[in-house]
């Protein structure tokens, strides 16, 4: 089978789910099917010297040639949230012309971010259909449900402009899918309150290759010596995106307040 991904981020750079796509790539390779990427040259989390070595990649292959990476150049993401948006929808742009001209497509895959990348490929796919005289299916996985997440955070509400663009991006989204993936029953229960059909939802819970990470002994870590973690205290640890919507202000409250107590708190 020959998978299209429109990706916004990709190798080397590093996101929240990067083991998770690697770990998908993988299986897939493993079991005969090749993977055509669209994506941006790297440009966050990267350091300057691999920004300069793949500002002139345009092709890629991984895997002996199962994955081929297809690059194009864009600014490098803004921290301005304007900014942001119009790079994303330029991006989207690109990826949508040369995502229709790919041949041989037997299915198109999307992640949820940026939440304008599932209605990208709902759209690549319809065209594909098109073009091809076939039914091209789109496969959504969604991590992250947009623009609720932005209500839940308090940075818009129900009724602003934002959030009723956002819902439409959704439902066309939802629509265009022929099975949508997510990562919880709450994330399942969530799109079928918002008219999605519960036959085209499969929950897929986020994983971890247990062969590569697992407990070990408290005497036998070294990053616990390095930090001069006491054996004695209780542990709170969080490893993840710290940003706006993780509440980084609440932790610090609860920490402040339990100053006195044996408890360290430890952010990755």
């Amino acid at each position: 089978m020959n998978i299209l991904k429109l990706s916004a981020y990709y190798y080397p750079e590093q996101i929240a789910s990067s083991h998770l796509t690697d770990d998908l790539e993988e299986a897939l390779v493993k079991e005969g099917h090749n993977i055509t990427i669209i994506t941006p040259r790297p440009t966050r989390n990267v350091p300057s010297e691999l920004e300069k070595e793949y500002a002139t990649k345009r092709i890629e292959e991984r895997y002996g040639g199962a994955i081929r990476i297809i690059r194009f150049n864009m600014f490098k993401e803004k921290k301005n949230p304007v900014l942001r948006a119009f790079r994303y929808i330029l991006c989207n742009f690109v990826q949508y012309i040369k995502g229709t001209r790919v041949e041989n497509v037997d299915v198109v895959l999307a992640g949820s971010t940026p939440p304008t990348q599932g209605l990208l490929c709902g759209l690549v796919a319809k065209k594909l259909s098109k073009l091809k005289g076939r039914r091209v299916p789109f496969i959504y996985s969604l991590q992250d449900v947009f623009p609720d997440s932005l209500v839940t955070t308090g940075l818009i509400n129900n009724r602003s402009f934002i959030y009723k663009i956002g819902r439409m991006i959704e439902d066309k989204t939802y629509d265009y899918a022929d099975k949508i993936i997510v990562i919880s029953e709450d994330i399942k229960q969530n799109i079928i309150n918002k008219g999605v059909n519960e036959e085209k939802i499969e929950v897929v819970y986020n994983w971890i290759d247990t062969e590569k990470v697992k407990p070990i002994d408290f005497e036998n870590n070294q990053l616990a010596a390095e930090l001069n973690i006491d054996s004695q205290n209780f542990r709170v640890v969080y490893a993840g995106n710290l940003g706006y919507t993780q509440g980084l202000d609440t932790l610090i409250k609860v920490a402040t307040k339990m100053q006195n107590e044996k408890i360290d708190f430890i952010i990755f």
